[in-house]
């Protein structure tokens, strides 16, 4: 009777092994699968947002290519004189004269944006009038600029 019950659990326990040793074969393939495809959705999701993040940097890139293109475009100035002078006014940008006019309304086309000397030169009487300032922006502006009397730059002499 036990040669019996050794032989039976003998074989239960061969049946048992090789169901158990499949389940883990199965058990590894199912984790396997599971890795697998976890990896794959992390990999997606990554790439998702690497395909966004490109897409936002593009579109800035666009933008500071839109704006970068407006602001390289010449500006163009009405200028507006006040105070009483003789004769005509002299608009000068960066020292070179752009305008000579009477009026005290001159139109001023295609000067490059970024900061300029933009000046006013006339006379009353005897006397040099003078002013000047500016920051140049693409497209149109309105400046007002008012003479005032010169102060001249010489040395005076000393005296003893």
């Amino acid at each position: 009777m036990c040669y019996d019950l050794d032989k039976a659990t003998g074989g239960e326990l061969s049946e048992w092994r090789t169901e158990y040793l499949a389940s883990l074969s199965d058990l590894e393939a199912a984790v396997e699968k599971g890795t697998e495809d976890v990896t794959i959705q992390e990999v997606s999701k990554a790439t998702e947002k690497a395909v966004a993040k490109a897409k936002a940097a593009a579109e800035k890139a666009a933008d500071d290519a839109k704006v970068a293109a407006k602001a390289g475009k010449p500006g163009c100035i009405n200028v507006t004189v006040s105070g009483e002078f003789d004769g005509e006014v002299a608009v000068l940008v960066d020292y070179a004269q752009e305008a000579r006019n009477t009026a005290k309304l001159l139109a001023l086309e295609r000067v490059p944006p970024g900061i300029r000397k933009i000046s006013a030169h006339a006379r009353q009487g005897t006397k040099q009038l003078e002013a000047s300032q500016f920051e140049v922006k693409s497209g149109l502006q309105d400046f007002r600029i008012t003479l005032t009397l010169r102060h001249s730059r010489g040395c005076t002499p000393h005296r003893d």
